[in-house]
């Protein structure tokens, strides 16, 4: 047992790199060169290795133009390792948006920082920075070059986090295993310490699967969002007693704590204005529907049924605790569930609106932090 136990350490750990000659202190002799050269790679292989499941800072990314060319976000040698689909021909596709929308993508670390597309106003103007979070699809570059024209007509600075669902597959809520709303957290303070952010408060937004990720997230840490944008959401968590993620009773599914998070939260959430939009033609249901007999008995069968059902059960919650209704709800004509779709139907406009002038001063009610 003591030799392999050995054996195996021996495997793990770094070599020893050889010892300098008394000779020549600057390198080693010359016919131990080759061995020096090979064990140098060894090292290099097992710290490669191992930085895959630590923390460690991200390389920095380049966030405005180049003097050379009028490129953003290029990180030499980066993208091919971090695209989340791995493919190469889908990596040169982003480099050509990346290029041509002046969109940069900030590699993150797998399974603890996602990646994130960055664009728009990078010079912490008067408006609020804006997150937007993608579909189960993750139709970011989709989402991004929609949204990057405005972005940059308007000032807003937007960052498109990116959930890979190799490590955040049911990103849209908090689970036990995996908590995307954890990982958005560490994605933020590393923006905070690159520069990239201010240390103020967010909009936040977010489309179907995103949508869901938006509510939930603002419910949670109620203190970190100022406005709040959800579109096309394929179900909600519900003021009532539903179990969660269905409402603010106790589940099994999240978080111990997720049912006292909401109801301690719930007047701090609803404080706020909440905006909510879904196509017209939002009715369809499809395989990525989530349908069951519990769920549609409670918000019911269709993406714009169940809309209207929990802006109706935001409101009577807002009156049931004495506070104003801020829920601004409204169809997108002519749509059905589609990003790009609905953006160039107005969707675009709604969330990059900067609706900081029309903020009252930040509201008494506090929350607690999940």
């Amino acid at each position: 047992m003591q030799t392999a136990r050995s054996n195996w350490r021996d495997r793990r750990e770094p070599p020893t790199p050889p010892e300098m000659t008394s000779r020549d202190d600057h390198w080693p002799k010359a016919d131990r060169k080759k061995e020096h050269m090979s064990q140098t790679n060894q090292i290099d292989q097992i710290v490669a290795s191992r930085s895959r499941n630590s923390f460690r800072e991200a390389e920095p990314f380049l966030a405005t133009p180049s003097t050379h060319d009028d490129t953003w976000g290029r990180v030499p040698g980066r993208q091919d390792k971090f695209c989340p689909s791995g493919n190469t021909s889908s990596t040169r596709q982003r480099e050509a948006n990346i290029m041509t929308q002046k969109i940069a993508l900030r590699p993150g670390i797998p399974g603890c920082i996602p990646d994130a597309l960055i664009f728009g106003n990078r010079n912490h103007s008067m408006a609020q920075p804006l997150i937007v979070v993608h579909g189960i699809a993750r139709e970011t570059d989709q989402m991004a070059e929609a949204l990057a024209p405005l972005a940059a007509a308007t000032g807003r600075l937007v960052v498109l986090p990116i959930f890979d669902a190799d490590h955040w597959k049911t990103y849209q809520r908090p689970t036990r295993q995996a908590r995307a709303d954890q990982a958005l957290l560490r994605l933020l303070s590393a923006l905070r310490c690159d520069g990239t952010l201010p240390l103020d408060r967010f909009d936040l937004a977010g489309f179907s699967g995103g949508a869901q990720f938006a509510h939930r997230f603002t419910w949670m840490y109620p203190s970190l969002v100022s406005h709040l944008t959800v579109a096309s959401a394929g179900w909600w968590t519900f003021p009532d007693a539903a179990p969660f993620p269905y409402g603010m009773g106790a589940g099994n599914s999240g978080p111990a704590a997720a049912p006292l998070w909401l109801r301690s939260n719930l007047r701090a959430f609803l404080d706020r204005e909440i905006v909510v939009r879904v196509g017209d033609q939002d009715n369809v249901v499809d395989r990525n529907t989530r349908s069951e007999e519990k769920i549609d008995t409670q918000q019911g069968r269709d993406r714009l049924t169940r809309a209207r059902r929990w802006v109706e059960a935001l409101r009577e919650a807002a009156r049931t605790e004495n506070i104003p209704d801020r829920v601004d709800f409204g169809t997108i004509l002519g749509c059905g569930h589609d990003f790009v779709t609905c953006a160039q139907a107005g969707l675009a406009e709604v969330f990059l609106k900067d609706r900081s002038a029309n903020s009252t001063l930040p509201s008494e009610i506090k929350g607690i932090t999940a």
